[in-house]
């Protein structure tokens, strides 16, 4: 009987509440989850309508389900300390959420956050508020690819604990020269930072933390000269510049060695220029085992101002893209080339290559995944090498602007992945079989 009158009075209370303490009651009991944070959850979902737009192939409505009489820890994109019931991380990545994060959003109420992801939403109108420099327990921030605009505040370099900062693909974000410097030297344990797309617009100050993995500093119109020290950053796996027209970039003069631990390289549509000698002196001796760039994957160099010949670049079985176009190279395409059997990307057109297409592109027909293949815009001579029909992945060829003399490639046909396929400019002969696309789903073609 006690039980029941209990029951009752509890049930009682519960009218008597309003709304919001109503929710607090409900998560009582066994719940592991927090009650102030639940609250917190499900007010800051009310704030959101669920957009129809898709912003990643994966998205769903995360939010749906989030339901007051349920534990929050089950909840889709929560995470809950084991022990305190605290909400330690918040992943709401493309949750087809749409809706305005104002300074008093009850997001910034969940003080234990570590890890808060809140990529490929729609936030348009929603600017980087001081209050998120409250969340001191943050190690993980991502906002990238949800239409925040305005300033990146001050506060956030107060988030000493950061690990992972990305703010990329907002391109109405800006950071304040002062704002950024400060950033970067207040974020000592920072290991990845991206910042693609947003607008900097300033010069480089200050060096950067030695903890740095990863750093995308693409498309962010940054000037002046690029801080020597990044090129000897102990840990250093990924490093992307490329896009600021108005970077300096020049090579250490003294002891001329890069980080043995880099693994992709982007200094595309920089003010970068060196000879293949002297940048491969450089960054040729990557480690103590003097396997330089033996572990290299990525590697762009595209609109620079370099100057040298191709069996100069680093060349590895490690490597899957090479992209060095638009540059002042020379000279013939070495067999050496074939020696990176994963080769997905390689463009080296608009140089000044001259002499045959290498055989050895389509031998390696069991390893080489060959998919683009840009050899355009420049001074090549002979034949299509015939080998290329062993690259049965290749969705895009272009040789156009050279000066190739050979009969018509009729034998392409039967690569039934082939998309495009551009020959215009050189010395071709016969027709064009008008059989050629039955086989295949070409949909560009320029003679």
């Amino acid at each position: 009987m006690k039980r029941q009158i209990t029951f009752f009075s509890a049930l009682l209370f519960s009218f008597l509440l309003q709304p919001e303490e109503v929710i607090s009651f409900t998560f009582l009991g066994d719940h592991l989850c927090r009650h102030d944070d639940a609250v917190a959850l499900l007010q800051f979902k009310e704030i959101f309508s669920i957009s129809a737009y898709a912003s990643c192939d994966h998205s769903y409505p995360k939010t749906t389900h989030w339901k007051a009489d349920t534990d929050c820890c089950n909840w889709d994109g929560v995470t809950c300390h084991n022990l305190t019931g605290r909400v330690i991380g918040l992943d709401l990545s493309c949750g087809q959420l749409q809706g305005v994060i104002h300074p008093n959003s009850t997001l910034f109420h969940l003080s234990h956050l570590r890890c808060l992801n809140l990529t490929f939403n729609n936030f348009t109108g929603s600017r980087i508020s001081h209050r998120f420099g409250s969340l001191k327990s943050l190690t993980h921030l991502n906002l990238s690819c949800s239409n925040f605009e305005g300033e990146v505040v001050s506060e956030i370099s107060h988030l000493s604990n950061l690990i992972s900062l990305d703010l990329s693909d907002n391109e109405l974000l800006r950071y304040e020269p002062s704002n950024f410097d400060a950033m970067l030297q207040n974020l000592t344990h920072l290991r990845e930072l991206s910042l693609w797309l947003v607008n900097i617009s300033s010069e480089l100050r200050v060096n950067f933390s030695s903890s740095l993995t990863y750093l995308d500093l693409s498309y962010t119109k940054i000037r002046g000269n690029l801080p020597s020290n990044v090129f000897h950053l102990p840990n250093m796996r990924v490093l992307r510049l490329g896009g600021n027209e108005n970077l300096t970039i020049s090579l250490p003069k003294l002891n001329c060695s890069i980080s043995d631990s880099l693994r992709q390289l982007n200094l595309s549509r920089t003010n970068f220029s060196a000879a293949l000698p002297d940048l491969i002196g450089c960054i040729g001796s990557l480690n103590s085992l003097d396997l330089g760039f033996y572990y290299l994957s990525y590697l762009n160099l595209s609109l620079n101002f370099l100057t040298g010949t191709i069996d100069q670049l680093p060349i590895t079985p490690s490597l899957e893209y090479l992209d060095v176009s638009s540059n002042s190279l020379q000279g013939p395409i070495p067999s050496s080339i074939c020696k990176a059997s994963l080769l997905k990307i390689l463009d080296l057109s608009t140089n000044n290559l001259s002499g045959p297409i290498p055989q050895c592109l389509g031998n390696f027909s069991q390893q080489l995944s060959l998919r683009f293949l840009k050899l355009n815009d420049n001074q090549l001579q002979g034949s299509v090498p015939r080998s290329l029909a062993h690259c049965e992945d290749l969705e895009l060829l272009d040789l156009g602007n050279n000066e190739i003399d050979d009969k018509f490639p009729v034998w392409l046909e039967i690569l039934s992945n082939l998309e495009v396929l551009i020959l215009r400019s050189n010395y071709l002969s016969g027709t064009f079989p008008t059989t050629f696309s039955k086989g295949n789903s070409l949909c560009g073609f320029l003679s």
